[in-house]
């Protein structure tokens, strides 16, 4: 694998990310992981990828990765709403894209008017879409930072004064990078990240979030509550070679075959 601030090539550095998306789909495929059709006005295929119950970090289970970050700290910075915080590296705000896509707690409001109503779940979740305005407030220029999705916030908040529930939460992999974060005392991590780009000190670009929710969202009056993430800023990676990803993949099948023979 490759090593190094990804800011020292910034020429090979999409090249590498788009190679690194397209092999983790591959790597996923191989893993026997299945996408999720979602019906309406405007079909989409969506690839969810569950973070931890509990509010802790990382998703539920290994993933693909996309790009591995940086074991330095200094690598992590602040990243937050806007208007929330002085030391924040990034910040952003959103808007919900409405109708949304699907909605089975009230089919009426989505695109997916004939899908089945109820409680969100695995297979019929709740999906949505929402465009992320991403702002460089570090006050210098930033190549290639990625605003890295962590976990999925519990606390209380205005809008959800008692907290948000513990309901199975989801990020699109067809949107996203898969971010590997190793620790030396708990191993590894593996989250959710948007590449930015290089941005100039106060430039924006916008991104767009999809919500994939399996549980009943709460409500505030008519609103229904987005799940709140607990965000980071990551300035440092390494892009793994190609073959490296495949070779995981390969394996990983191979691996998984031999378990079912063992088994039957």
């Amino acid at each position: 694998m490759r090593s190094g601030n990804i800011a020292a090539r910034i020429a090979h550095t999409f090249i590498g990310v788009a190679l690194g998306v397209a092999l983790g789909a591959q790597a996923a495929s191989a893993l026997g992981i299945s996408e999720l059709p979602i019906g309406g006005t405007t079909p989409i295929v969506v690839d969810p990828i569950y973070y931890k119950s509990g509010g802790q970090f990382g998703f539920a289970s290994p993933e693909p990765y996309d790009v591995i970050a940086d074991p330095n700290p200094a690598a992590w910075k602040e990243a937050g709403a806007a208007g929330t915080g002085t030391n924040l590296l990034l910040t952003y705000s959103f808007k919900l894209t409405t109708p949304v896509r699907q909605n089975p707690q009230s089919p009426q409001d989505s695109n997916n008017k004939t899908g089945p109503a109820g409680t969100p779940s695995t297979t019929n979740p709740y999906v949505a879409d929402s465009t992320w305005t991403i702002t460089n407030t570090s006050g210098e220029t930033l190549v290639n930072p990625i605003l890295v999705f962590t976990k999925i916030q519990l606390g209380a908040t205005s809008l959800v004064p008692g907290g948000y529930p513990d309901i199975p939460v989801a990020i699109d992999d067809n949107l996203m990078l898969v971010v590997k974060h190793n620790t030396a005392s708990q191993g590894a991590f593996y989250f959710a990240g948007l590449a930015l780009g290089t941005l100039a000190p106060g430039a924006s670009v916008e991104k767009t979030v999809r919500y994939i929710v399996a549980g009943n969202l709460p409500i505030n009056g008519a609103l229904l509550v987005m799940p709140p993430f607990g965000l980071a800023a990551l300035t440092s990676y390494t892009i793994p070679e190609p073959g490296t990803l495949l070779l995981v993949a390969s394996g990983a099948a191979l691996l998984a075959v031999a378990r079912r023979r063992r088994c039957d």
